[in-house]
C-alpha cells in the first residue's frame, strides 16, 4: 500500500511539473493538486443534524437484513428529483427505540420532516415500494421484536405526513405483482385463531388498504421460499414453499385475484397441499422460461444393479382452479451442476447411473429399460477436469455442451442408441442441456 501510494505522488507531482509546459491556462497551486474532494454545503450541514442525533445518547442501528443496510440511506421518496435522507438510530432506554429520522432535501439543504419509531432490539429490514402506482414510494419496515418474533408494517409518507397502512407478525415476506398500478406486501407468519401458518397479501387500491388471507399447508413450518408469477391462466399467484416435517417440502400455490387470496393446491380433507409434498429438496422455478413457475414433482427412476436411487423431476403449471399441466421432465445433476430436458418417450423407459473411475471424469450414463428389464447404454454426459480437458472433450464421439469453472461438460451417443425406439440425437442433447444456478434448487 505505502509503495502504491508513492507511486501515486509521483505520478501527481509529474503532472504538476508539466503543467507549465502546457499552454498557459492553468493556475493551480500543489496544495490544491493534493488537496481531499470537498464535500457540498448540504452534506456537511445533514451531518451535523446526524451528530446532533447521536450526541444526545444514540447510536447507529442500521438494517440487519434486505438489500440496503446502510445507516444513512438516500431515497426519492416523494418522486420530487431530491433524494431524501434517512437516518437509522437507536436510543437505548426509550419506549420505542428504534427509530428513522427522515430529512428533506429541498436542493440546498436538509431539514428534518418525519420520522418512524418502533420497539425492540433491531431494525429488520427496508423497503421502498411504491404501491398504488402514484410514483411515490411507501416503506415497508421489518423490525425484529425479541428472539424469533418479527413484526412487518408498511408506512406511507404524503407531505410528510406517516400514516401506519398495515402491520403483521412474519416470518418472512415478499414484494409481488409488480406493475403500472402499483405493487403489492405478501408476507407469511401464524394464523391468529389457529396454530397454523397463513399468508396474507396487502394492496393500496384508492387510497385504502385490501387485505386477502388464505391460510397453508397444516404442519408448514420454515419458509424455504417465496416467489410471484402468472399462474397458468393468467392470474397472480403466489408460491410459498416450507418445510412440512424434518424430510419434505410443500408448495402451497395461492391465487390472487380482486383483493381475494385463495389457496388453490389446498385440500380440505388432508389440509395440505396437494401433488406438492414431496421429499427431494428442490424448488419451485420457471423452468422452460415462459413467465409461469412450474412447480417439481419427483419421480424415482427403476434403479440398476448395485446402483443408488436416481430421480426425474416433473415439472407442472398451475391455474387458478387448481388443475395442473405437466410442462417439461428433467433429470437433475446437482452435484455436477447440469440438468437435461428429456425428449419425448424417454420418461418412462430410461435409467441412469453414475461412473468415475477415469481420473478428472465424471460421468452420467442414461440407458434404456428394454421389454426383457436389459439396460441399454446410449448416452453419457462427461463432466471434465484437469489440465487436458479440452483435448478429452474432443475425443472421438464426445461434444462440447458447456464449460463453466473449469470444467467442461460433453456428451457422447453411444452405440446402443441406434437400436432404440426413442429419439436421441446431438441437437435435442444441446438443447435441453442447462447448467444449474442457485434459483433452481434450495
Amino acid at each position: 500500500m505505502r509503495m502504491r501510494l508513492k507511486r501515486y505522488a509521483a505520478l501527481l507531482l509529474a503532472a504538476a511539473m508539466a503543467l507549465p509546459l502546457m499552454s498557459g491556462c492553468f493556475n493551480t497551486s500543489m496544495d490544491e493538486l493534493y488537496a481531499l474532494p470537498r464535500l457540498s454545503d448540504e452534506y456537511v450541514q445533514l451531518q451535523r443534524e446526524i451528530d446532533a442525533i447521536l450526541s444526545s445518547g444514540a447510536e447507529y442501528s442500521a438494517p440487519t437484513s434486505g438489500s440496503y443496510r446502510q445507516a444513512v440511506q438516500f431515497e426519492d421518496i416523494d418522486s420530487d428529483g431530491e433524494k431524501e435522507a434517512l437516518v437509522f438510530y437507536a436510543v437505548p432506554g426509550d419506549d420505542m427505540p428504534l427509530k428513522v429520522a427522515i430529512f428533506e432535501n429541498d436542493g440546498e439543504t436538509y431539514t428534518r420532516a418525519a420520522g418512524i419509531e418502533g420497539s425492540g432490539s433491531d431494525i429488520k429490514s427496508i423497503e421502498y415500494l411504491d404501491m398504488d402506482g402514484d410514483g411515490m414510494y411507501e416503506i415497508i419496515m421489518g423490525w425484529q421484536i425479541a428472539s424469533g418474533v418479527s413484526m412487518l408494517a408498511g408506512y406511507s409518507l404524503v407531505d410528510y405526513q406517516v400514516v401506519q397502512l398495515f402491520s403483521c407478525s412474519y416470518t418472512a415476506y415478499i414484494s409481488c405483482f409488480k406493475g403500472e398500478h402499483g405493487a403489492s406486501v405478501a408476507a407469511v407468519g401464524p394464523s391468529a385463531s389457529e396454530n397454523q401458518s397463513e399468508a396474507t397479501v396487502y394492496s393500496l387500491i384508492d387510497g385504502d388498504i385490501e387485505v386477502g388471507t388464505a391460510r397453508l399447508s397444516a404442519g408448514a413450518g420454515a419458509v424455504s421460499n417465496i416467489k410471484y408469477s402468472p399462474l397458468s391462466d393468467g392470474v397472480n399467484g403466489l408460491f410459498i414453499e416450507c418445510a412440512i416435517d424434518e424430510s419434505s417440502l410443500v408448495t402451497d400455490i395461492l391465487a390472487y385475484e380482486r383483493g381475494a387470496l385463495s389457496n388453490v393446491s389446498l385440500r380440505s380433507a388432508s389440509g395440505v397441499s396437494q401433488g406438492t409434498v414431496r421429499t427431494y429438496g428442490i424448488l419451485s422455478a420457471d423452468i422452460d422460461t415462459d413467465g409461469v413457475i412450474e412447480v417439481p414433482n419427483p419421480v424415482k427412476l427403476p434403479s440398476q444393479p448395485e446402483v443408488g436411487n436416481y430421480w426425474l423431476i416433473e415439472w407442472y403449471a398451475f391455474d387458478s382452479a387448481g388443475s395442473r399441466t405437466l410442462k417439461k421432465t428433467t433429470y437433475h445433476n446437482y452435484s455436477d451442476g447440469w440438468y437435461l430436458e428429456l425428449p419425448k418417450g424417454w420418461s418412462d423407459n430410461i435409467s441412469v447411473r453414475r461412473d468415475a473411475s477415469v481420473s478428472g471424469e465424471r460421468t452420467m450414463i442414461f440407458s434404456y429399460r428394454n421389454g426383457d428389464a436389459r439396460e441399454i447404454d446410449f448416452l453419457a454426459i462427461y463432466a471434465l477436469s484437469g489440465d487436458n480437458r479440452t483435448e478429452r472433450s474432443m475425443l472421438s464421439g464426445r461434444k462440447a455442451l458447456a464449460e463453466r469453472n473449469n470444467v467442461i461438460f460433453a456428451q457422447e451417443i453411444l452405440g446402443g442408441a441406434k437400436k432404440l425406439p426413442i429419439s436421441v440425437n446431438e441437437e435435442e442433447i444441446t438443447g435441453g442441456f442447462h447448467i444449474i444456478f442457485s434459483d433452481v434448487n434450495t
